[in-house]
């Protein structure tokens, strides 16, 4: 019988590192097996999600192989619904994703709050929070971001921004304090350097006019975001992923041109260690 561990240390040797090629390379009875739980949601919900999602990656891989999840999707959508956020989020991406190469049937369309892991308000609370906690030393720091430039100026309009509710620069505003927030949010191990993230993000998020392609934040700062305190990885992590799941155009990595697969660092965690 099928266990969760034979597909699971398929994984392990997939996702260790940069790997040349990612494939589980399933034989036909673990697909058998699979494909029978994974139409059999009363018996075992997460065994059934579990081999749903791993259906889905086999074809990516197989594309000739197995269903084309139109019937699974009229069928069993309620029990998608029950997944946890996290696998909820992961399925119904997965699921567009391979809508969108053909891999699947064109009746299959999440909504976007499916897609969705944490509600915006609250990842949006929790990134005002730590904008919130910039100290005076470090909206001093900020200020000075742009060589000094006009410091007194954008420490004033900094404190204007931190004092409202919701963190927004003022409205048609791109300059002050935007330029040494943006500024300091490039420069890892300077002072502010976490606040100024999450505001580039609550303004990213917020606002439809202050679009500055934040997945380049992630693309070039994902491993800096590692070394921040645990609560506050877990909350610029969870900014970063609510972006991506509603950003249609997020890329990161759309310069970047490379034999390999990316290395598993360079993937968004759904939660921080």
């Amino acid at each position: 019988m099928l266990t969760e561990f034979t597909v699971l240390k398929l994984f392990c040797v997939c996702s260790a590192g940069r790997v040349p090629v990612w494939t589980l390379e399933l034989d036909s009875d673990i697909c058998s097996e699979l494909a029978l739980l994974a139409v059999s949601p009363g018996e075992n919900l997460q065994k059934f999600l579990f081999a749903t999602c791993v259906l889905l990656l086999d074809r990516h891989e197989n594309t000739a192989r197995g269903t084309d999840f139109e019937w699974e999707w009229e069928e069993f959508l309620p029990f998608y619904h029950m997944a946890t956020d996290n696998v909820r989020s992961a399925l119904m991406n997965g699921l567009e994703q391979a809508r969108s190469f053909n891999l699947i049937s064109p009746e299959v369309r999440p909504s976007l709050s499916d897609f969705i892991t944490k509600p915006r308000d609250a990842v949006l609370a929790d990134l005002i929070g730590l904008a919130k906690s910039l100290t005076a030393e470090q909206r001093k720091s900020i200020s000075e971001a742009d060589h000094g430039c006009e410091a007194s100026k954008h420490l004033a309009a900094l404190n204007e921004v931190l004092e409202t509710d919701c963190c927004l620069y003022p409205s048609g505003e791109t300059w002050f304090p935007a330029e040494v927030v943006e500024l300091t949010s490039h420069s890892p191990g300077r002072l502010g350097f976490t606040g100024c993230t999450a505001l580039v993000m609550i303004n990213q998020i917020s606002d439809a006019d202050y679009d500055i392609g934040v997945d380049f934040w992630w693309a070039t700062h994902r491993f800096s975001y590692d070394g921040l305190e645990p609560y506050q990885k877990r909350i610029i992590h969870s900014g970063f992923r609510h972006l991506y799941e509603t950003d249609q155009d997020w890329n990161p990595y759309w310069e970047q041109i490379a034999p390999e697969r990316l290395a598993s660092t360079s993937f968004i965690p759904f939660q921080s260690p």
